[in-house]
């Protein structure tokens, strides 16, 4: 939620309990308090009944492994409501030969359901990829955000395109997904970092793969705030890094609920059992 948003709905609050008061002018206090405690929170309540995201995704991140393996994450996906998409970080299958066991297979029902999109992982091969995905780079819309996904090694001429695309863009949001993160975990990527910079502080929030590790942090960028989300949806864990450029959790698969909102991005972590 903005903060002129949540200065609003206090003010509102504040006068209804102010209100509140006044007309239980007289009453015991217990029922003077419920109901200044009523008015006040009435439209914080409102606002939570009334409110609803105007776009919601889910992304994947690292789901190369068996099916078996990601049975319980398919199950959860299926258990959403309410999705525009399913976005993908990067790497689906290690081989050409394994789109068919890996993706086609245990994801089938939510393919169904969803559109997916892809950014290109380092394993995945690309005529098995480009028949499963949009090509890269793309661009999709997800109402007041902009989605951008890249392939694994982006070229000078994808940096232009994201940078034409992000320059151009009136949304509220702009989302990066790259395999590889902006900010690894484990330190490095200058290359891709430095390409980047002159277009990142246009960019709200990155998401990315690669490290089989989970790691929510906030860069700032010419003072501009850059939500980075790394983490991993299959059966592949790593253990953080020893000395690790950023905090890091290991042993943990997860998929991310992202709800855009007029004023906000709401990312929920939800843990794969």
């Amino acid at each position: 939620m903005r903060a002129r948003t949540a200065v609003i709905l206090s003010i509102l609050g504040a006068a209804g309990a102010g209100i509140a008061l006044r007309l239980t002018r007289g009453r015991r206090g217990a029922w003077r308090a419920a109901a200044a405690g009523l008015a006040l929170a009435a439209p914080w309540a409102a606002y939570a009944v009334l409110r609803s995201p105007e776009c919601s995704v889910i992304v994947l991140f690292d789901t190369h492994g068996p099916a078996a393996s990601n049975g319980a994450l398919v199950r959860a996906m299926l258990a959403e409501d309410g999705l525009s998409a399913v976005l993908h970080a990067g790497d689906v299958a290690d081989s050409a030969d394994l789109y068919g066991p890996w993706f086609d297979e245990p994801f089938r029902d939510a393919v169904a359901r969803w559109p997916f999109y892809a950014a290109g992982g380092n394993h995945d091969d690309p005529p098995s990829f480009a028949a499963r995905f949009p090509s890269l780079p793309t661009r999709l819309a997800c109402g007041p955000a902009d989605i951008y996904l890249l392939p694994w090694s982006p070229s000078d001429a994808d940096v232009a395109w994201l940078g034409n695309h992000v320059a151009a863009s009136t949304s509220a949001f702009r989302v990066l997904v790259v395999h590889r993160a902006v900010w690894p975990v484990d330190g490095g990527n200058a290359d891709l970092r430095e390409a980047l910079m002159p277009i990142l502080p246009r960019i709200d929030l990155v998401l990315s793969g690669h490290e089989h590790v989970s790691s929510d942090v906030v860069h700032d960028v010419g003072g501009h705030p850059v939500r980075q989300i790394v983490d991993v949806s299959g059966p592949k864990k790593y253990e953080c890094p020893a000395s690790p450029a950023a905090p890091c959790v290991s042993g943990e698969t997860a998929y991310w609920r992202l709800d855009f909102y007029a004023d906000e991005i709401a990312a929920t972590r939800r843990k794969v059992r």
